[in-house]
C-alpha cells in the first residue's frame, strides 16, 4: 500500500471538513443577524404584508388605484363597520362581505420605512385604519410589520 496517497487522502478529507464547518458557521451567522434585525422580511412585506392586515386576504388591485383586502375569516376588528370595512355597494350601508378598500401601494416596501412620504396616502389610511381597527383588548385585527411604522 503506497503510504504517500493514504497521507494525501487524509490532509484532502481535512481540507474539506475544515471548509464545510467554515461555511455552516459563516451561514448560520448571516441568517441570524437578518432575522433578528427584520422581520417580517421585505420581501414577505412587498409580496404581502404591505397590502392588507394580518389574515386578510389580497384580492387584487380595482381600477388600478385601490388595493382590495377581504377579512374571509372573520378575524374580530375593534371598531365600527363603517370605520373598518368598505359598503359593498354604492349608496348602500351593507358591510357583509367584509371588504376593505386601500390605497394602492406603488412603492417597494423599503423605500416606504426608509421616507414614509414616498407612499403619502397608502402608508396613511392603513395607519389610521390600524388605530381605529386594530388589536385592542380582546380584538386580534393587526398588521404585523407595518404598526410600528405608524406614529
Amino acid at each position: 500500500m503506497n503510504y504517500k496517497a493514504v497521507a494525501i487522502a487524509i490532509v484532502l478529507l481535512l481540507i474539506i471538513i475544515i471548509v464545510v464547518a467554515y461555511i455552516r458557521n459563516t451561514n448560520s451567522s448571516e441568517i441570524s443577524t437578518t432575522d433578528v434585525n427584520e422581520w417580517p422580511d421585505p420581501y414577505y412585506m412587498d409580496r404581502i404584508g404591505k397590502f392588507c392586515p394580518t389574515g386578510w386576504v389580497y384580492d387584487g388591485r380595482k381600477n388600478n388605484r385601490r388595493d382590495v383586502c377581504r377579512n374571509v375569516y372573520n378575524i374580530p376588528v375593534n371598531g365600527n363597520d363603517e370605520k373598518c370595512y368598505t359598503s359593498d355597494f354604492k349608496g348602500s350601508q351593507t358591510y357583509k362581505n367584509k371588504v376593505k378598500y386601500f390605497p394602492a401601494f406603488r412603492k417597494k416596501w423599503k423605500e416606504c420605512i426608509d421616507d414614509p412620504s414616498k407612499c403619502g396616502a397608502a402608508m396613511k389610511k392603513r395607519c389610521k385604519w390600524i388605530s381605529e381597527c386594530g388589536a385592542k383588548n380582546n380584538h386580534d385585527a393587526q398588521w404585523i410589520g407595518f404598526e410600528q411604522y405608524c406614529l
